[in-house]
């Protein structure tokens, strides 16, 4: 970070004694502030798509309303005559990373942790000297989850609750069967040893996986040496899949499913006014 810029709540950035909210983000020159959690983009995007990257803190000029701590603005890259491209990849495993502290005292085996980003740019002229084009592509699989330790009824507690349900409950016992154990959990017998007899333990993982894919696309064309426009789109889709996130470890997994649909889309005008300079030139000559 800048040295004026902070991290302020969340880890987000702040500056100027402002809060995270007093952060505002640009895309290309126009807004990419996401409006339902402040001090946070929008759509953050295609790795290769940034050509240029800065941050303003102070002193910012007329053009830049709306911030009142820092402006994080980015570029993305334009076509020129001549084609260019890149691919790449990033890869994190288990194989790879360090395991913690706590982990490695505890003889625990590595968290899981895969992540994959991969994605490529392509970029060159439609006309030579007047329009230009360029496409991006960004993704990112993350493959994560969590150990669960479960408390669940023994088989004769089940038996019982089952014998003396009603129909509505055996309905719901039949449609969501319960898992059962003998196993106690770690550190029963210290720290609850009254639920000996009546209450198992079952171990399980419950892996969380998110995808998300992020699409790039600019054209640009040059009127004349004085004017250019350009129309640039970015989207980005991302799904969150949690096993047991939308239940209980003890039952039948419900999956909790997060879908994310971001988009950034503008139209820029860039024109070439005449400064009192040109014109005191202009009359020179």
């Amino acid at each position: 970070m800048a040295p004026t810029v902070t991290q302020g709540m969340d880890l987000r950035p702040a500056s100027g004694g402002a809060r995270q909210s007093g952060t505002a983000y640009l895309l290309n020159g126009a807004d990419n502030n996401n409006n339902f959690s402040e001090g946070l983009p929008n759509l953050q995007p295609a790795l290769e798509s940034v050509q240029e990257f800065s941050l303003l803190t102070n002193s910012m000029s007329a053009q830049y309303g709306r911030a009142g701590g820092v402006i994080v603005s980015a570029i993305q890259r334009s076509g020129t005559n001549g084609f260019h491209g890149v691919v790449y990849e990033f890869n994190r495993n288990r194989s790879l990373n360090s395991s913690e502290f706590f982990q490695n005292r505890q003889g625990s085996p590595k968290p899981k942790y895969i992540r994959n980003q991969f994605g490529g740019q392509i970029d060159g002229p439609i006309v030579k000297d007047k329009t230009f084009f360029a496409f991006g592509y960004d993704r990112i699989d993350t493959r994560t989850g969590s150990d669960i330790d479960e408390q669940v009824p023994t088989p004769g507690e089940l038996a019982k609750i089952g014998s003396q349900a009603g129909p509505i409950a055996r309905q719901i016992l039949s449609a969501f069967p319960v898992k059962t154990s003998d196993v106690l959990c770690p550190d029963q017998a210290a720290t609850n040893p009254n639920s000996i007899g009546h209450i198992g333990c079952i171990h399980a993982f419950n892996p969380v996986n998110t995808g998300r894919h992020t699409y790039y696309g600019r054209v640009d064309h040059s009127f004349s040496q004085k004017n250019r426009i350009s129309t640039t789109i970015n989207l980005s889709r991302e799904l969150t899949n949690n096993l047991f996130g939308g239940g209980h470890a003890s039952a039948q997994p419900i999956n909790e499913l997060d879908h994310n649909h971001f988009h950034n889309i503008s139209l820029v005008d860039t024109p070439h006014l005449p400064t009192a300079c040109d014109q005191r030139a202009h009359h020179r000559a």
